[in-house]
C-alpha cells in the first residue's frame, strides 16, 4: 500500500457522504421542503472541508500545489504505474462526477424554487399596489368581508 491509497480512499468514503447529502437536499428541495435545509447544510460544510483536506494531501503525497486540478492529479496516478492506485482513482473520479452532477440539479432545483417564490411575491405586490387583496393590517379586502361565513372557515 502506497502513501495515497489511504487519502484517495478516505476522498472516495467523503464523496459517498457527500453524495448521500445532495441526494437528501435533493428530495427536500423537490418537496419544497426548506425546514430541513440548514440542518443539511450544517452536515454538508464538514465534509467539504474533509474532502479540501484530502485533497492537498494527496497533492502534496505527489508533489503538487494543493490547489491543482483532478486532471493533473489523475495524470501523475497514471504516470505512478500503480494498477490499485490508478483503480480507486477512477473510482473517485466517478464519485466526484456524480456529486458534481447531484449539485448541479439542485442548483437547478434552487433556482426554479427561487423563481417561483418571486412569481409568487411579485403576484401579491401587484395585487396591493392595485387595490390589492389584502389591507394593511393583513385581512383580506373585497369581495371577503367577515360577515360572510366562507371568510371565517
Amino acid at each position: 500500500m502506497t502513501q495515497l491509497e489511504p487519502y484517495i480512499q478516505a476522498l472516495i468514503d467523503r464523496l459517498e457522504g457527500l453524495r448521500a447529502e445532495l441526494e437528501t437536499e435533493s428530495h427536500l428541495l423537490t418537496r419544497g421542503n426548506a425546514d430541513d435545509l440548514p440542518d443539511l447544510i450544517g452536515r454538508k460544510v464538514p465534509v467539504l472541508a474533509e474532502i479540501a483536506r484530502l485533497w492537498q494531501g494527496l497533492a502534496q503525497g505527489l508533489g503538487l500545489a494543493g490547489d491543482v486540478s483532478a486532471d493533473v492529479l489523475g495524470e501523475r496516478i497514471a504516470a505512478m504505474g500503480d494498477a490499485r492506485i490508478t483503480r480507486l482513482w477512477s473510482d473517485a473520479e466517478s464519485r466526484a462526477r456524480e456529486v458534481g452532477r447531484l449539485n448541479a440539479v439542485n442548483g437547478k432545483l434552487i433556482r426554479e424554487q427561487m423563481r417561483h417564490n418571486h412569481a409568487a411575491l411579485q403576484i401579491l405586490q401587484d395585487a396591493t399596489r392595485h387595490g390589492g387583496l389584502y389591507g394593511a393590517d393583513g385581512q383580506s379586502l373585497g369581495v371577503f368581508s367577515r360577515h360572510r361565513m366562507i371568510d371565517e372557515v
